[in-house]
């Protein structure tokens, strides 16, 4: 089964995952990091059925300065059931994203990463995209142990879809040519912001 095949068929059922507790996280501890501001233009990566939106709507009222993307048509057709509003939706792989160069001002990657196939190539695109002094901020609301765990349990096409070392998912953002790169990984969260 190809990985974009496994997130077509799960699309229907994605949202059964969201919890009080993680609406909690996403609230209080994931996106205060990116210091939203109304005017922002944001890019959310991976991003699924578009759980974030009712948090970033909250944020940027211009909702046309929202731009969801993922790989999997079925999550983005989900995502626009739930929102019918001005929000721009994109079906596109995160390696060879068909928007210009210097457009977003924050970027973020909620629990998705690990689904990239070429991860520092995506870093690479998203560096491209991103303004300067923009953020990135690449983001789960469990622990890196906790992510890489689940997807062995679930294997198939995502029993290898883990995180790298800390050591290592740093020298690929430096790479891709990242700045400030801070990580942090407890039992509440795991995340990497940077500035380009």
């Amino acid at each position: 089964m190809k990985r974009k095949h496994f997130f077509d068929i799960n699309a229907d059922i994605w949202d059964k995952d969201i919890c009080p507790l993680k609406e909690n996280k996403i609230v209080n501890l994931i996106l205060p990091l990116l210091n939203l501001q109304s005017n922002d233009t944001i890019l959310d990566i991976g991003s699924g059925t578009g759980v974030l939106v009712p948090y970033l709507s909250k944020y940027i009222k211009d909702h046309n300065k929202i731009t969801e993307l993922d790989f999997s048509q079925s999550m983005i057709n989900k995502a626009k059931e739930k929102f019918k509003n001005n929000i721009n939706y994109l079906v596109s792989n995160v390696e060879n994203i068909p928007i210009d160069d210097n457009t977003f001002s924050k970027a973020i990657i909620f629990n998705s990463f690990p689904h990239f196939e070429d991860k520092q190539k995506a870093l690479f695109e998203i560096f491209r995209i991103l303004q300067n002094n923009a953020i990135i901020l690449l983001a789960h609301s469990d622990s890196k142990e906790i992510i890489n765990a689940r997807h062995k349990k679930v294997g198939g096409i995502i029993a290898d879809d883990i995180f790298q070392s800390n050591d290592d998912m740093s020298f690929m953002f430096k790479k891709a040519g990242f700045k400030n790169i801070k990580i942090i990984d407890n039992n509440e969260v795991f995340y990497i912001k940077a500035i380009k």
